[in-house]
């Protein structure tokens, strides 16, 4: 595994993410049985990938005029590529606005202070295809031993979280890929609502 320090969300980051197959997409790709998906979904997921490397380069030719964008001028350009949605949302807004609380609660939790990484790459090759992004990893020796995951739902959410006590269904996939491509056995999940206690949730490799 190859850490590449960079800030997430700034523009190495995302250009370093448009060609790669990413933890959060894996859904989309692997079925729950653990083969390639054939689905629209995952054709679409690559034909991203394809159009990603055009933009890719067209990032790096034209460096310095995409420097004077702000974030929704070049969300804006990158979508003609991608067709992704660069407008945002409530829930992505409300997660940029509370991360970093969720972390320090995270943190507190678990223990250990997390450390901000920019993303991981699969293997020991710099053109891996599949990566992540933790939102933290923890480190002893010099070595990452875990990664960990925040998320910052709707109270509605939060509460179902709380209830139900495992890892929810929508983030096994990402999670368990994280643990794959970083090649760690464990990784620390939570569910954090501002105000509420962090439900936190020890994710082991075979759980």
């Amino acid at each position: 595994m190859i850490i590449l320090n960079m800030p997430q969300g700034s523009l190495d980051w995302l250009t370093a993410r448009l060609w790669r197959l990413t933890a959060s997409e894996m859904k989309s790709n692997i079925t729950s049985t653990g083969k390639l998906s054939r689905s629209k979904a995952a054709i679409k997921s690559i034909d991203r990938l394809i159009a990603g490397l055009d933009l890719a380069a067209r990032l790096k030719a034209n460096e310095d005029d995409i420097e004077l964008m702000d974030d929704y001028e070049l969300k804006k350009f990158m979508s003609h590529y991608t067709g992704q949605k660069f407008a945002g949302s409530l829930h992505t807004e409300r997660g940029h606005e509370f991360e970093a609380d969720a972390l320090a609660a995270m943190s507190a939790r678990v223990g250990s202070q997390l450390q901000d990484v920019g993303m991981c790459l699969m293997g020991d090759d710099l053109n891996s295809v599949v990566s992540c992004s933790p939102d933290a990893v923890e480190m002893a020796g010099g070595k990452m031993i875990a990664g960990a995951e925040v998320k910052n739902p709707c109270l509605c959410n939060y509460y179902n979280h709380v209830v139900e006590k495992v890892l929810p269904d929508d983030y096994k996939m990402q999670i368990h890929s994280g643990m794959a491509i970083c090649d760690v056995d464990t990784w620390h999940f939570g569910s954090h609502f501002k105000g509420k206690p962090l439900f936190y949730h020890k994710v082991k490799r075979e759980n």
